[in-house]
């Protein structure tokens, strides 16, 4: 999914700036899962000739898209400190969480069923630390799981941004808040 909308992202010079924002924002959502994949990969069947290597650089490249949109201030998650802001991050939680089961539960499902292979865990659950995604309803538990860690995800790319935010000296005269600012007024 994630290379997908990288795909998208590399079309961007035909999208409006509002398109390639909101695809933007869907990754600042969604970089928790390369981050977890790092954190506990599952190379049992990996014994291709530099496919654990792959498997490495693949979700490395993940993390550096959303990253670099935020380090070089093209895209803001924080967006001020109000109620506005807070509600921006909802709704664009709420449509990662709602693009991630309308891909998974619809066509990622289907694609298992008819390759039989366990595409992205869809017929039997990963291996999870003390197996807590075991049963029939694997899938729901999972969903939930990755619905919490995408709003987690925003939570750490709006840390960033705070960190690179602050971290960077300002022209005099200038406050730090102001160039969150500055980035949200880009936006409209």
């Amino acid at each position: 999914m994630l290379w997908i909308l990288a795909l998208f992202l590399s079309l961007s010079p035909t999208f409006n700036f509002s398109s390639s924002e909101t695809i933007v924002q869907l990754f600042m959502c969604y970089v928790t899962l390369p981050i977890l994949a790092l954190l506990t990969p599952d190379l049992r069947d990996s014994n291709m000739f530099l496919e654990k290597t792959f498997f490495f650089l693949h979700h490395i490249c993940l993390l550096i898209i959303p990253v670099y949109y935020i380090t070089t201030r093209r895209v803001s998650v924080l967006g001020g400190c109000d109620i506005n802001s807070f509600v921006l991050n909802l709704k664009y939680w709420v449509l990662s969480c709602a693009y991630f089961s309308l891909f998974y539960f619809s066509l990622v499902s289907t694609l298992s069923v008819w390759s039989g292979m366990n595409l992205n865990y869809m017929l039997s659950p990963p291996p999870t630390p003390g197996d807590f995604m075991e049963g029939i309803n694997f899938r729901l538990v999972s969903a939930g799981c990755c619905s919490i860690m995408f709003a987690i995800g925003r939570i750490l790319m709006g840390i960033l941004e705070f960190v690179v935010c602050f971290s960077r000296p300002q022209h005099a005269g200038s406050s730090n808040m102001n160039s969150i600012n500055k980035i949200t007024k880009k936006k409209s």
